[in-house]
């Protein structure tokens, strides 16, 4: 939605010279505000659900019970650490670099093909990945309990400062 909003020119307001100060600058129309937000919050949503999934789908691939493949798990995560870490960085040089340069529909348009591509790389994936099925507790019981888990120790450090 971010891509498409700085693409096309009706979705924005009007261009303005913020440095003029005679300038009577449009405000965005109700339609504009609202294709920006819920382009933000799903941004948001996408990303937070990535980060959260994205280790403990990892962690299920290796068998810890194995050496080779518990060795092979701790090099995930390193691997993981630091491509989340050269994406902060490529996102804060290049990508800004572009935005500036070739306009934010660019910028915006590498991020879109890259989750595209990132997405049909993981569905290809699906046939050959280890899909572990929680035994025990319902999933709904396990957040229950690590969110009072989390309110315990949030009371503790109030608490005790």
């Amino acid at each position: 939605m971010l891509t498409i909003q700085a693409h096309y020119p009706s979705l924005k307001p009007k261009e303005c010279n913020v440095n003029d100060i005679t300038a009577h600058c449009k405000t965005p129309s109700q339609g504009q505000e609202a294709i920006l937000f819920i382009g933000l919050y799903l941004l948001a949503f996408g990303s937070a659900g990535t980060k959260a999934a994205l280790p403990s789908h990892g962690a299920d691939q290796f068998d810890e019970s194995d050496p080779k493949e518990e060795k092979k798990m701790s090099t995930f995560f390193n691997i993981l650490l630091l491509a989340v870490c050269m994406g902060g960085a490529v996102s804060l040089t290049f990508i800004v670099w572009i935005q500036i340069n070739k306009g934010w529909d660019w910028g915006f348009g590498i991020g879109t093909i890259a989750i595209f591509l990132g997405t049909v790389i993981f569905a290809a994936g699906l046939p050959l990945y280890r899909i572990q099925v929680a035994t025990g507790n319902s999933v709904l019981l396990e957040i229950i309990q690590v969110s009072s888990y989390l309110g315990l120790f949030q009371y503790c450090i109030a608490l005790f400062g």
